[in-house]
């Protein structure tokens, strides 16, 4: 399954907010569970050139690897220009 929204705004400063949000059951192993969150925000600063900050979160209820975590979260800065 699979789920997105987004905001975006035209005026002065540009604002683009999306965020997705998907849901992998496991067809081979019973009760495994991935999920995937990310929510990206980007601004404009001035004349085409952004700022951007985003979150993301990967879930997995049953990771191959015993001591592997079940949670891989960061989050992630960005700057551009567009033309």
């Amino acid at each position: 399954m699979h789920w997105t929204y987004r905001i975006f705004r035209f005026n002065q400063p540009e604002i683009d907010v999306t965020s997705y949000f998907n849901v992998y059951p496991s067809l081979t192993t019973l009760g495994r569970v991935r999920l995937e969150y990310e929510v990206k925000a980007r601004i404009e600063i001035f004349n085409d050139f952004y700022f951007g900050l985003s979150f993301y979160d990967n879930f997995d209820s049953q990771p191959l690897d015993a001591d592997a975590a079940t949670n891989d979260w960061g989050v992630t800065t960005s700057i551009g220009y567009t033309w």
